[in-house]
């Protein structure tokens, strides 16, 4: 077996359930989000060399460790086994409020922060059940009051 297959074995026995059926939306919702990590993971990591190139620039650290934290929780959430689904869940969706909130703190507004904050409702949305899908709305809503 090549790497990518064991790779995606490992995130998909880790981040969905075998009991569930085709039939069932819970099934289609932790694919979505096995998924998502299969191909965001190594996205994360090339994603660090702008945050890099920015601490060059300002001198400061602050981006490059918030980045590399959502790194680590990108990478506990797929590979550490023995935690229910709906806990890597939740931490994903924290990990990206920590990343779109980074981006915006630290940027500003004119940069992709609020297009962060919207994938994260949207993403949500899909992954939750109805009632945990609608929260991220209400965290957007807040944040966009403070800012």
């Amino acid at each position: 077996m090549g790497i990518w297959l064991n790779y995606t074995n490992i995130v998909k026995r880790n981040c969905t359930n075998e009991k569930d059926t085709q039939q069932d939306l819970m099934y289609w919702r932790n694919n979505l989000f096995a998924s998502t990590l299969i191909y965001l993971l190594p996205l994360c990591f090339i994603a660090l060399l702008p945050s890099l190139y920015w601490r060059y620039i300002t001198r400061s650290l602050s981006v490059a460790l918030v980045d590399l934290l959502v790194v680590a929780g990108v990478v506990f959430i797929a590979f550490v086994p023995h935690l229910k689904i709906a806990t890597r869940k939740i931490i994903f969706v924290v990990n990206l409020y920590i990343f779109s909130f980074a981006i915006l703190y630290f940027v500003g507004t004119s940069s992709s922060s609020l297009i962060y904050l919207l994938a994260c409702t949207l993403f949500s949305t899909l992954i939750f059940p109805n009632v945990k899908g609608y929260w991220p709305a209400w965290v957007n809503f807040f944040i966009c009051f403070l800012f």
